[in-house]
């Protein structure tokens, strides 16, 4: 068995994973297309974002069915370098935060299902200090337009609310290297129930795990 690793599920020993605490760059894809432009997150930024992220895919059931573990845990695998989730802040709005899903292979069948299983989960949770998450898959995904096009239709409604989440004060840290001198949006309500032919999912029911199968 090699050092650190275990039985896996499928047969043979699973890696040693890369610690959730570390940023391998080498173990992660480049940032695409969507991140390009803006604040792309590196070392402890992107470690705190991907362990928020790995939380809320935890809580909402967004896992990877081949490989048996949480999608998050994507990043850490050292067999698939090119695979996982980057982040980014938007330039001129650092509240919202861009994730970007590369999958395992371009012909990835699951892509669709657990980029908008992310979307959701992401969307859900708060703890990430962010106003709103958008979710896109990587180009090099065939079909990735079709895929992309569905997310972007289903992008959280914003509206203003009386509390301030702590994405603001992330956003205050950066208004001087940006030079913004517009105020930050207070605030977010989700709604979960905009993908095109989902039906409306009552405030207490919401937790509903992705359809998830490989990567």
């Amino acid at each position: 068995m090699a050092r650190g690793g275990r039985m896996s599920l499928f047969g043979g020993n699973e890696p040693e994973f890369d610690p959730d605490d570390a940023f391998v760059s080498e173990h992660i894809p480049d940032p695409g297309s969507f991140l390009e432009g803006h604040e792309i997150l590196v070392e402890d930024e992107h470690v705190v974002v991907h362990r928020h992220a790995a939380d809320a895919f935890e809580e909402y059931g967004v896992y990877d069915a081949t490989f048996g573990y949480n999608l998050a845990q994507l990043n850490r695998d050292p067999r698939h370098t090119d695979a996982g989730f980057r982040y980014a802040e938007e330039r001129e709005d650092p509240a919202t935060l861009r994730a970007e899903f590369t999958p395992t292979t371009a012909f990835c069948p699951q892509a669709e299902p657990l980029a908008v299983g992310a979307f959701r989960a992401l969307n859900a949770v708060d703890a990430h200090g962010y106003e709103q998450v958008r979710v896109r898959v990587d180009e090099t995904l065939n079909g990735s337009e079709a895929v992309n096009d569905q997310l972007n239709a289903s992008n959280p409604t914003r509206r203003t609310q009386t509390s301030i989440r702590p994405a603001t004060a992330r956003a205050t840290d950066r208004e001087n290297r940006h030079v913004r001198s517009e105020s930050v949006t207070l605030g977010t309500v989700w709604n979960l129930s905009t993908l095109p032919g989902d039906e409306h999912v009552p405030d207490n029911d919401h937790r509903r795990p992705a359809s998830t199968s490989g990567v």
